[in-house]
C-alpha cells in the first residue's frame, strides 16, 4: 500500500513503526492522534494500513473511508481503500475507489493494473483490456502495463496481438520473467515454435542460468532433456504471482485431477478418519476438504512455499512441509497408510524414482492413488517431455514402474484432467497398492 510519507512528529514515528511492523505502536500512535485531531487524513491512513496488514479489512475499511472523505483529492488513500474493499469482497466499491483515483491521479497505473484485474476477476475481459489500452495511449513505456494487457488478451483469444505486447514488454523490462514465460507460451499457442525458440534461445543468452528457460528449451528441441522438472524450476513456475492466481485459473479450464482421486479414495476406503494420509504435491491444497474425513492425520508436501502459504489457510492439514516429494518420502520411512497425488508427477519423466520412493513412505498394503496425463497410443517412448513443460506416460510404463516395485496396480482409468485451448487433455487416474 501507498502511504505519502511527508508529514514531521509523531505520524512520522507511526509510519516507521508501520515499515517495521511493529503495528500495536503505530496503531497507538494514529488512535491518539485521530482523538485530538478527528480530521487528521494522514492518521486515519495509516491506521487503515495497518489494520489491513493484520488482516482486519472491515476495520481498515472504515479508517481508510474516512481518510478519503477527509482529503478527497487523494489518489493513494482511494486506492489504498479500494485495496481493502477487495479484500472484503465489496467489489462494486472497490472499483469505484480505483476509478476515483485515476480520477485524481491519471498517472497512478497501478490502479489501471488493479482495476483491470478486478474486471477480469469479473469475466469483463474486454472492459478491463479496453481500460489498459486507453492508459497505454499515454504511457507506451510501462512494461506492466504491456504485461497485464497482455493476458487479458489471451484470455480473450487475441494471440497475436497479446504477442505484440509481451514482446513490448521484453523490450521494456530485459528481467521481465514472466513476460519471456508468457511469450513463449503464446507463441507455442499459435504453432510457432520456431518463433518461440528464438525467444528462449534469447532469454538463456541474457540469464543462462534460468531454469525455466532451460526447461522450457528442451522440451522444444528436445535435448538434454532432464528426468524430472528440476526444483528450481518448480519454484520458479509457482511462485507468488502464479498461486496466487492457481485456484481460479484451474477452475477456468475445468481441472478434475483433485476430484477423481479424491473420490477414487472415497470409492475405496471405508477407514472414516483412521488413516494416515500424504497429498504428495498438495499446492494449494484443493485435494483437502475430500480427503480430509478419512484422515486421522493429514499431511502435506510441496516445492512451492507461495503455494503452501494458501494450503496452509484451509486449516485442513496437520502438517504441512516446503521440500521435494521423493527427498521426503525417503525421510518418511513407513509412515503413511496413503499417499494421493493431484496433477504433479507430470512434472516427473522417470516414475521409477517416484514409485521407489512411494514405496520407502508407505506401510504395507498402503495405498498410492495419483494422476498423469497420458501419451497418444502409438507413442514409442515410455514418456516424454511436451512444449508444456509437463511429462506424458505411456500406459504401459506407469503399470512396469509400480509392478517393479512391489504394487499391485488396481485400476489405470483413462479420465480428462482438464482443458487447454478448449481441448480435453488426456490422462490416467491410477490406483495401486504395496503388496512387498
Amino acid at each position: 500500500m501507498n502511504t505519502n510519507q511527508n508529514e514531521n512528529g509523531t505520524i512520522t514515528e507511526a509510519i516507521s513503526r508501520l515499515n517495521n511492523q511493529d503495528f500495536s505502536t503505530a496503531v497507538s500512535i494514529c488512535q491518539n492522534l485521530t482523538t485530538n485531531n478527528p480530521r487528521d487524513a494522514l492518521a486515519w491512513h495509516i491506521l487503515g494500513i495497518a489494520d489491513a496488514q493484520q488482516g482486519n479489512l472491515e476495520q481498515a475499511v472504515v479508517s481508510l473511508r474516512t481518510a478519503t472523505l477527509l482529503a478527497w483529492n487523494n489518489a493513494n488513500y482511494h486506492f489504498n481503500l479500494a485495496l481493502a474493499y477487495r479484500g472484503t469482497g465489496k467489489n462494486d466499491l472497490a472499483e469505484a475507489s480505483y476509478r476515483e483515483a485515476i480520477q485524481q491521479n491519471d498517472d497512478l497505473h497501478e490502479a489501471y493494473i488493479n482495476l483491470g484485474s478486478l474486471l477480469a476477476d469479473q469475466n469483463k475481459f474486454h472492459d478491463a483490456a479496453e481500460l489498459l489500452k486507453k492508459r497505454l495511449e499515454r504511457c507506451d513505456t510501462a512494461s506492466d502495463l504491456h504485461y497485464n494487457l497482455a493476458n487479458l488478451l489471451q484470455d480473450l483469444g487475441d494471440y497475436q496481438e497479446a504477442i505484440q505486447h509481451y514482446t513490448r514488454a521484453v523490450h521494456l523490462s530485459p528481467d521481465f520473467v514472466d513476460a519471456r514465460e508468457n511469450l513463449v507460451r503464446a507463441l507455442l499457442a499459435q504453432d510457432r515454435s520456431q518463433d518461440a525458440l528464438v525467444v528462449l534461445q534469447e532469454w538463456i543468452k541474457v540469464f543462462p542460468e534460468s531454469s525455466v528457460a532451460r526447461h522450457m528449451l528442451a522440451s522444444l528441441d528436445g535435448e538434454n532433456v532432464p528426468d524430472r522438472c528440476d526444483d528450481q524450476y518448480i519454484r520458479e513456475t509457482f511462485g507468488d504471482h502464479f498461486a496466487e492466481k492457481f485456484d481460479d485459473q484451474l477452475s477456468r479450464l475445468q481441472y478434475q485431477a483433485p476430484d477423481l482421486v479424491a473420490n477414487a479414495l472415497v470409492s475405496l476406503s471405508e477407514a472414516q478418519g483412521k488413516l494416515i494420509i500424504l497429498d504428495a504435491g498438495c499446492g494449494t491444497g484443493l485435494c483437502a476438504e475430500k480427503i480430509r474425513p478419512f484422515a486421522a492425520v493429514l499431511h502435506g508436501v510441496d516445492l512451492s512455499a507461495s503455494m503452501l502459504k494458501i494450503a496452509e489457510a484451509r486449516k485442513l492439514y496437520d502438517h504441512l512441509v516446503e521440500d521435494e516429494l521423493t527427498a521426503y518420502l525417503f525421510s518418511h520411512p513407513n509412515e503413511y497408510d496413503c499417499l494421493i497425488s493431484a496433477d504433479t508427477l507430470c512434472y516427473f519423466g522417470d516414475l521409477s524414482q517416484v514409485a521407489h520412493a512411494a514405496k520407502k513412505g508407505l506401510r504395507s498394503n498402503g495405498l498410492l492413488i495419483f494422476t498423469v496425463e497420458l501419451q497418444a497410443k502409438e507413442a514409442s517412448a515410455p514418456f516424454s517431455l511436451q512444449a508444456n513443460g509437463r511429462y506424458c506416460h505411456s500406459e504401459h510404463y506407469v503399470r512396469s514402474s509400480l509392478e517393479g516395485e512391489g504394487f499391485k496396480v488396481q485400476s489405470i482409468e483413462a479420465v480428462t484432467l482438464r482443458t487447454e485451448r478448449g481441448q480435453p487433455v488426456p490422462g490416467a487416474l491410477v490406483v495401486a497398492q504395496l503388496i512387498a
